[in-house]
């Protein structure tokens, strides 16, 4: 028995030597773009920064590299038009998200790593408030009635990942990564519709019923912060 304790010992100690496991943070900035019929071409609202935790963990001498990614951001989709197509009205959500990336890595000069790879996740979406696009001179008065703000929903999404990492210096266990996300996800057509009543600027009253529904593509830049353990 004595053994065999000190045999699984020392395969962990084996397994744990071989192994690297980065933990990181870092900060994201994403360009979130909404595709359905309701909105009719105005696909994008604005940028959406955000902050991330970064885990990596790479088995010895492997070629691949698993990273589970907690974020959170705003995301602020366009959902419908009104007003003859001239205002678009947005939905502001707090998005939290978690995801597990599988990523290939390949070794570079200077202890660097690129590291290429798909991953799967899920989105926790709560609803804030709603606006009018800023890319007209229309605004929103009052808000008289907005369901939206009660909108939490939970979505899967789909990643493709690549980011370069290197150390800080030569023989240092700080790295900085830099990358780039595309971030894919498909809103179900539940049957919701959201009621918001408004009056705009110009004290014209609108009762809208958007709905959330149609796929966003967010593409995304980051810069991480690791230190190996």
């Amino acid at each position: 028995m004595i053994r065999f304790r000190l045999l699984i010992a020392l395969m962990m100690m084996t397994f744990t030597g071989l192994a690297q496991v980065e933990a990181g943070i870092g900060a994201e900035l994403g360009f979130p773009l909404m595709f359905n019929g309701k909105v009719n071409g105005h696909n994008h609202a604005s940028g959406a920064p955000g902050a991330r935790a970064v885990l990596s963990y790479t088995p010895g001498n492997a070629g691949f590299t698993g990273t589970v990614v907690a974020g959170i951001s705003p995301m602020i989709l366009p959902v419908v038009r009104f007003n003859g197509g001239q205002d678009v009205l947005y939905m502001n959500f707090t998005n939290i998200n978690v995801s597990l990336f599988g990523r290939f890595r390949k070794q570079m000069p200077g202890d660097a790593v690129l590291m290429i790879g798909p991953g799967v996740g899920v989105n926790m979406l709560k609803g804030n408030n709603v606006q009018i696009s800023k890319r007209s001179n229309n605004d929103i008065g009052r808000v008289i009635e907005d369901s939206t703000f009660y909108n939490k929903t939970t979505i899967p999404s789909f990643y493709l990942n690549a980011e370069y990492m290197r150390p800080i210096n030569s023989n240092s266990k700080v790295y900085y990564g830099v990358g780039v996300q595309l971030q894919y996800i498909y809103f179900l057509d539940q049957g919701n519709t959201y009621r918001v009543d408004i009056i705009d600027k110009y004290y014209n009253y609108y009762s809208l019923k958007p709905e959330l529904v149609g796929q966003v593509l967010n593409p995304m830049v980051f810069v991480n912060l690791y230190y190996r353990l």
